[in-house]
């Protein structure tokens, strides 16, 4: 887990998608494509998985789990140039936030 500050002491983030020696390529490559491009590819990354998940859940013969896999790997890839992007704060509060609802939910079952 990264470190977050705030309020004046560290806490545990739940944002942890890439290993720390590949972090510095990810933020060149960010800085490199600036917001739309970053945005683009997360959308184009997204549509292929969608597409492998579709093909994987239909059966279809050209659909292996080494594939859904691969673009998971470059969703989470993307999906960590996005954190870069709009900030880790705001993503580690929303998912602590959807994680309490889920948990809320769970304990009503």
């Amino acid at each position: 887990m990264s470190t977050l500050q705030g309020s004046g002491r560290a806490r545990q983030s739940s944002v942890l998608i890439i290993p720390t020696n590949h972090k510095e390529t990810l933020e060149k490559q960010t800085d490199n494509d600036k917001e739309e491009g970053t945005i683009l590819k997360a959308v184009e990354e997204l549509s292929e998985l969608i597409a492998e998940l579709s093909k994987y859940m239909s059966n279809d013969s050209r659909a292996t789990r080494d594939n859904v896999v691969e673009e998971i790997a470059d969703v989470l890839i993307v999906t960590s140039r996005l954190i870069d992007l709009f900030g880790y704060a705001g993503v580690d509060f929303w998912i602590e936030t959807k994680l309490q609802r889920l948990k809320a939910r769970q304990d009503l079952w």
